[in-house]
């Protein structure tokens, strides 16, 4: 979160957060990464946007598709559709995810 921040206020953007992560379980793993974003989008002084914790959204999407990168693909396409429609909805030109910088998704 903290280089894409920098390089989208760099250029002018006005910068806020959405933590949605319904593929993260279980409920304590959701929590504890949430109080860090808590933590650190206070000193970086950046809005969050928290909606409700939903892990079966996540199951759903993923149901009956054991396979890595099938799940990866579900868990992206989920996560970023929702994202889109919460950008849109609040009125947002544009977005992006960390998961476009992360060293850990393939």
């Amino acid at each position: 979160m903290i280089y894409p921040l920098e390089r989208l206020r760099a250029q002018g953007f006005s910068v806020s957060a959405l933590f949605y992560n319904p593929n993260i379980h279980p409920g304590a793993e959701y929590l504890k990464r949430r109080y860090a974003v808590e933590e650190l989008s206070r000193t970086l002084q950046v809005e969050v946007f928290y909606p409700e914790y939903h892990p079966e959204e996540f199951f759903r999407a993923v149901n009956m598709r054991e396979e890595k990168q099938s799940r990866c693909v579900l868990c992206w396409q989920t996560r970023l559709l929702y994202t889109a429609g919460a950008a849109k909805e609040k009125g947002d030109t544009h977005f992006t995810s960390t998961l476009l910088v992360s060293p850990y998704q393939d």
